[in-house]
C-alpha cells in the first residue's frame, strides 16, 4: 500500500511539474526561433521624463547621469530627476552638478515602490511629460535608448522594457551567470511571450511607462520586487508590456557570494509576496477575460511553489529507480540542458559567457533552497546592494 501511494503520488507530482514546465518551453521556443521586434524611426518626439531612485550612490550616479548627456536624442525632451531618500552622502550634490532635478524625500519612504509612487503623482500632473523612463543609479543607458523607446511608443505601445545587459560582466565568473539570467528572461520570456499576443515582464530597470496609464491607473505597490508587481498590475489593468530589444541598458552586477545571496533573497521573496497578494486575482482574469499575461504571471509568481513540487518528485523518482536509469536520465537532462544553453548563447550574442551557460544549472540550484525559504517566511529586512564598479558608457562600446 505504501509503494503504491507513493507511486501515484511520484507521478501526480511529475505531470503538474511536467505540464508546468512544458508552458513555459513553448513560449521559450518561440522566443529562440522568432525575430526581435524592431520599430523604424519616425518624426515626432515624445517627451520624458527620467526618474531614477537613490539612496547612497555617490560612487556610480555620476556616469549614469553622463551616458543620459550623450543620447542622440532631444535633450530638451529628457527631463532628469533624481528621487533622492534615506540618503547621508554626496549624491544629490552630483546630481545637481549634471543638471538633474533632485526630489529629496527624506527618510519617509521606505523601498522603492514608495518613492516612484510618490514621484509619478507628483509629476503626472506635468501635462507635457508624454512617458516616464525607470532606472537604478548603477546603470549606464546606451545612447540609443531614448530614439528606440520613441520608436516603440510610436507605434502604440505602452509599457516597454529595455534589454538588460551587464556593465560588469567579465569582473566575476559571478557576473556571467547574471548575464545569462537577463538574457534567458530578455530571449526565452519576454521575446517568446509578445510572439505569442502574451506580455513581456518588468525587470527592474531600463523600463517605459506612458503617463496616460498611470493617469488612469495610480500608481500603488505593497512588496518588495515594484517591477513584478507592476508587471501583474498591467495584466489585470489588460495592459500589454512589450520588450524592446534595441533599447539597451547597461546595470552592475553582484560580484561577490554575499551580495548575490542578499539580491537573490530579495528577488524571490517579493515573487513570494506576489504571489500571495496578486494569484488569486491573476487567475480570475485568466478565467473571466482569457488573459494569457494574467495566466503567465501567475505561473511566474507560483514558481517557488512548483519547484518545490516538481523537486519531491524527482527525489522520489530517483530514490525509486534503479541506478543505471537514474543515471541515464540525468545524462539526458543534461543534454536537453546543453542544447537550450548552446542555443540561448547564439541568440542573445553572449558567447563571452559560454562556461557560464553550460554551468547555469549549478547556479540555479543555489535558488531552490531560497525559493522554499521564502515560502514560509513572513517578512524580509530590506539590506542595500552596494554599487562601486564606476565605469564610464565608452567602456561598453565592443
Amino acid at each position: 500500500m505504501g509503494n503504491a501511494f507513493l507511486t501515484v503520488l511520484r507521478w501526480v507530482l511529475l505531470v503538474f511539474a511536467g505540464l508546468y514546465t512544458m508552458h513555459f518551453a513553448f513560449i521559450a521556443f518561440d522566443g529562440l526561433i522568432k525575430p526581435f521586434a524592431r520599430y523604424h524611426d519616425t518624426e515626432k518626439k515624445h517627451h520624458f521624463a527620467i526618474l531614477i531612485p537613490v539612496r547612497n550612490e555617490e560612487h556610480v550616479i555620476g556616469s549614469l547621469l553622463d551616458s543620459i548627456g550623450k543620447a542622440d536624442y532631444p535633450h530638451d525632451l529628457l527631463d532628469v530627476y533624481v528621487l533622492v531618500n534615506n540618503t547621508t552622502d554626496h549624491t544629490p550634490d552630483i546630481a545637481r552638478s549634471y543638471g538633474a532635478h533632485v526630489i529629496d524625500y527624506g527618510n519617509t519612504v521606505h523601498s522603492k515602490g514608495d518613492v516612484l509612487g510618490r514621484a509619478f503623482a507628483e509629476l503626472t500632473k506635468h501635462k507635457e511629460l508624454d512617458a516616464f523612463a525607470i532606472f537604478d543609479a548603477d546603470n549606464l543607458v546606451d545612447a540609443g535608448f531614448f530614439t528606440a523607446m520613441n520608436s516603440a511608443l510610436q507605434h502604440g505601445v505602452q509599457v516597454a522594457q529595455g534589454r538588460r545587459i551587464g556593465k560588469n560582466t567579465y569582473d566575476t565568473f559571478l557576473c556571467g551567470f547574471y548575464e545569462v539570467f537577463y538574457q534567458m528572461q530578455n530571449v526565452l520570456f519576454n521575446n517568446g511571450a509578445q510572439h505569442n499576443s502574451r506580455s513581456a515582464v518588468l525587470n527592474g530597470t531600463g523600463w517605459v511607462i506612458r503617463s496616460s496609464i498611470l493617469q488612469a491607473h495610480p500608481f500603488d505597490t505593497v512588496t518588495i520586487t515594484e517591477d513584478l508587481e507592476l508587471s501583474a498590475q498591467c495584466a489585470l489593468w489588460g495592459v500589454s508590456i512589450t520588450y524592446v530589444h534595441d533599447a539597451r541598458c547597461y546595470d552592475e552586477y553582484p560580484m561577490n557570494a554575499k551580495m548575490s545571496l542578499r539580491q537573490l533573497f530579495r528577488w524571490i521573496f517579493g515573487q513570494v509576496q506576489c504571489m500571495r497578494v496578486y494569484t488569486g486575482k491573476l487567475l480570475k482574469k485568466w478565467v473571466a477575460a482569457h488573459s494569457a499575461a494574467a495566466q503567465d504571471l501567475a505561473m511566474v509568481f507560483a514558481m517557488p511553489a512548483a519547484v518545490m513540487i516538481g523537486g519531491i518528485g524527482l527525489v522520489l523518482s530517483f530514490a525509486t529507480m534503479p541506478l543505471h536509469k537514474a543515471l541515464l536520465l540525468m545524462l539526458v537532462l543534461i543534454l536537453v540542458l546543453y542544447i537550450c544553453f548552446d542555443a540561448l548563447l547564439y541568440k542573445a550574442e553572449i558567447a563571452h559567457c559560454t562556461v557560464q551557460g553550460f554551468l547555469f544549472p549549478i547556479f540555479m540550484c543555489i535558488w531552490i533552497p531560497l525559493m522554499i525559504v521564502c515560502l514560509f517566511k513572513k517578512n524580509v529586512a530590506w539590506k542595500p546592494i552596494e554599487h562601486n564598479r564606476n565605469v564610464r558608457i565608452e567602456d561598453m562600446k565592443k
